[in-house]
């Protein structure tokens, strides 16, 4: 169910590890970054994708055990988007090993 219910979802999920490399996301964020599939994804760092400032701050946070929620705008080709980004902790026992995420279009 929680894997049905990652892949359904609306809205752009991922993880990374430490050193901010895509280790799982959606088809949602594979559409949303304009990506060919997960394997695409896996083969870039979340900076890629968005270095905007408050968000590599931000990252850093949720490898400390912080979980943040920022709103920016995103600025594409015909258009501006308002996107909310939420980095956490991807926290196994007491030890963090990256982060999870998800943007939403707001």
């Amino acid at each position: 169910a929680e894997a049905n219910a990652f892949e359904l979802s609306q809205t752009a999920l991922f993880a990374c590890d430490a050193e901010g490399r895509i280790r799982e996301c959606n088809e949602t964020f594979v559409l949303l970054f304009g990506l060919k599939d997960v394997e695409d994804a896996r083969g870039h760092v979340f900076a890629d994708f968005m270095d905007d400032d408050p968000l590599p701050a931000n990252f850093k946070k949720a490898l400390a055990g912080e979980t943040t929620v920022t709103g920016i705008v995103a600025e594409g080709e015909d258009e501006q988007e308002e996107l909310e980004i939420v980095l956490g902790p991807n926290q196994i026992g007491r030890k963090i090993d990256g982060i999870v995420g998800s943007i939403l279009k707001t």
